[in-house]
C-alpha cells in the first residue's frame, strides 16, 4: 500500500508538471480607519499547509513595508519574481496570477497553500484575508464578498494553465469597462479570432449568459447589457476552434 501511494504521488507530481497550473486572486480593499487613509501598503504572497513561506506575488509599498508585519514575519522580505510598486493612493482593484513555481522556478508539489493578503494604512498591523486551495489535477474556486475590509476577494486555480493560443495573452480581445454597471464591451480582432460561444458564469458555474458569435459580431464591438446583474464577480468565457479567452467581470 505505501509503494501504491508513493507510486501515485509520483504519477500526479508528472502530471502536473507537464500541465503548467495557475492561480488566480482577484480582490478589492476597503478603507480601514488607518491614520494615512486611504493610502496604504499592500503584499500577497504565499504559504504552504504548514505555513511555512513559499514565494511573494505582489507587493506595493514604498517606505513602509516595514509595516506590513506578517508579511515581513513570513518572507524576511524576499521579493523574488514578485511583482512590486509604490505605495497605493486609493482603495481599488487587484488582479495577481501565481504559476505555481517556487523561488527556484521549480513546480511546487502537490498540496494544499494558502494565499495571504496583508494591507495597512498605518504604522500598525492592519487588515488580513487568507484563502486557500490544493495543488492537484482539479478546477477549484473560492470567493466571498461584503468582508469588514474587502469589497469582495476571488481565488481560481486552473490546472491547465494559460495556453499558447489565450486570446487574452495575445492581447486579440478586449473588455472594457471592468468593473463595469450598466453594460461591458467585447472587441475582438477579427482577422484573428475565429467564430466561437461566449458565455458567462457566476462563480459557482451557473451560466446566465450564452451566445454563440458568428463573423458578423467578431467586426464589431459586441454589447452586453448587465444593469440587471447582482453586484458580484462572473467569469466570461469565449471558445471558438482552438482558442480561448477568460476574464473575470465585476459587477458594481
Amino acid at each position: 500500500m505505501k509503494h501504491l501511494t508513493i507510486l501515485i504521488s509520483i504519477i500526479l507530481s508528472i502530471f502536473l508538471t507537464a500541465n503548467a497550473q495557475s492561480v488566480s486572486i482577484d480582490f478589492k480593499t476597503k478603507p480601514a480607519g488607518g491614520s494615512f487613509s486611504p493610502r496604504h501598503v499592500l503584499a500577497v504572497w504565499v504559504e504552504d499547509t504548514n505555513g511555512v513561506f513559499v514565494k511573494t506575488l505582489y507587493l506595493k509599498a514604498a517606505a513602509r513595508k516595514q509595516y506590513l508585519y506578517s508579511w515581513n514575519a513570513a518572507s524576511g522580505g524576499n521579493t523574488t519574481d514578485a511583482i512590486t510598486g509604490a505605495t497605493i493612493n486609493s482603495h481599488t482593484s487587484h488582479h495577481v496570477t501565481w504559476n505555481c513555481l517556487d523561488l527556484n522556478g521549480q513546480p511546487v508539489n502537490p498540496r494544499y497553500y494558502q494565499i495571504k493578503v496583508e494591507f495597512t494604512e498605518k504604522h500598525a498591523q492592519g487588515p488580513m484575508h487568507t484563502m486557500g486551495f490544493t495543488v492537484n489535477n482539479s478546477t477549484q474556486n473560492y470567493s466571498d464578498s461584503n468582508l469588514t475590509y474587502f469589497d469582495y476577494v476571488v481565488l481560481n486555480y486552473d490546472p491547465t494553465g494559460l495556453k499558447a493560443d489565450d486570446l487574452a495573452a495575445l492581447n486579440l480581445v478586449e473588455m472594457w469597462p471592468n468593473p463595469a454597471e450598466n453594460q461591458v464591451n467585447l472587441h475582438f480582432d477579427p482577422t484573428a479570432v475565429q467564430e466561437g460561444k461566449l458565455t458567462i458564469s457566476q462563480l459557482s458555474g451557473a451560466i446566465i449568459y450564452e451566445k454563440d458569435l458568428t463573423k458578423a459580431d467578431l467586426q464589431q464591438t459586441f454589447k452586453i447589457e448587465t444593469s440587471g446583474w447582482a453586484k458580484a464577480v462572473y467569469l466570461i468565457t469565449y471558445k471558438s476552434k482552438g482558442q480561448i479567452f477568460r476574464k473575470k467581470l465585476v459587477i458594481e
